[in-house]
């Protein structure tokens, strides 16, 4: 039963931002909701959690808990890290990076915010490739060919064209949820050693701040022309990455400054917790409660129908050369 309740984020680091609270016999942590929900306070094993978002069926050959007990892995190898990384003067040393950027990569890849962005890529992606078809009369000729005689037989030419230049105002495209989840992961490689490439720094708050997290706590951040932009963007000359580990101490990757432990001024404290804020996919965490967090939490509501892939981008990469077309 334990392994249907799937924690995104683990249980064992939520508890870095849980307190103990008079009259409860776990300690508690504050949790924000940009749907509109009360601010609420929950234990860590009650947050972050869905029932078998990991859980595979019908697969030969895969235990239905496999990753389950994948992410379960990493997390025993990295918990004992994060600990120490906890503590005053704490440094980060190079054999601990290896073991704390291949728990970042997985955690990246498997939150909700990420499997639905590649939902949207994925959906976006079919859309755009069978408009793309109808205005190849060499591709559509061999589509049409190989419907006829393995699928429908009955179908004309002109239906199929006009199928395909009208596919999203015919059809809902849907992207099964273990198939996004299983294309996330075979970008770990990728994330893990683009990570392992930042500078690693140990980033203290002041006396009179303190660190939020989120349910997509890996936040990345990276500027370009004065701007900034949020989501992927490990391989970026710009990027900035924060995990934060508790209300005292954050995680931070660049490229820029080379240190491995420092203490951040209020202003860049609360710059982090605003990106945490706006890249959250749903819920916010904290230690206490805050009106400034909750006014942060306000203001970003409007990213939950913010869509998180360009149509646009999708369509540019789309106008490249066609791929040969073949059928299967």
């Amino acid at each position: 039963m334990a392994y249907k309740r799937n924690h995104y984020v683990p249980e064992f680091y939520l508890k870095s931002f849980s307190l103990s609270v008079s009259g409860r016999r776990k300690p508690m942590i504050w949790v924000y909701d940009k749907d509109g929900g009360s601010t609420r306070q929950q234990s860590a094993k009650d947050t972050a959690v869905v029932r078998d978002l990991y859980t595979i069926r019908n697969v030969e050959g895969v235990h239905p808990h496999f990753l389950e007990h994948e992410f379960a892995k990493y997390e025993s190898a990295v918990k004992p890290i994060l600990e120490r990384w906890k503590e005053p003067d704490a440094k980060p040393a190079v054999k601990e990076i290896f073991v704390v950027s291949q728990f970042l990569a997985y955690l990246y890849l498997r939150v909700p915010r990420t499997i639905d962005a590649i939902k949207q890529i994925s959906a976006h992606s079919s859309i755009i490739s069978l408009e793309n078809l109808a205005r190849d009369p060499e591709r559509l000729l061999k589509a049409f060919e190989w419907l006829r005689s393995n699928k429908q037989p009955n179908l004309t030419m002109q239906e199929l064209r006009e199928l395909a230049e009208n596919v999203e105002q015919r059809f809902e495209v849907k992207v099964d949820d273990i198939f996004a989840l299983c294309t996330t992961l075979r970008m770990f490689e990728t994330v893990e050693k683009r990570l392992r490439k930042l500078y690693w720094c140990l980033s203290a708050a002041p006396p009179t701040t303190e660190f939020i997290t989120c349910d997509s706590p890996l936040v990345v951040v990276f500027r370009e022309e004065g701007r900034m932009g949020l989501g992927d963007g490990f391989g970026h000359p710009h990027v900035e990455v924060s995990f934060p580990l508790s209300p005292r101490v954050c995680l931070t990757l660049e490229r820029k400054t080379n240190l491995k432990r420092r203490t951040l001024g209020d202003g860049r404290v609360l710059e982090i917790n605003r990106r945490a804020v706006a890249v959250a996919e749903r819920y916010i965490f904290s230690a206490h409660k805050s009106d400034y967090t909750e006014r942060l939490v306000r203001a970003f509501a409007f990213t939950r129908q913010t869509p998180k892939v360009s149509k646009k981008a999708l369509r540019a990469h789309f106008d490249l050369p066609p791929i040969p077309w073949t059928p299967g």
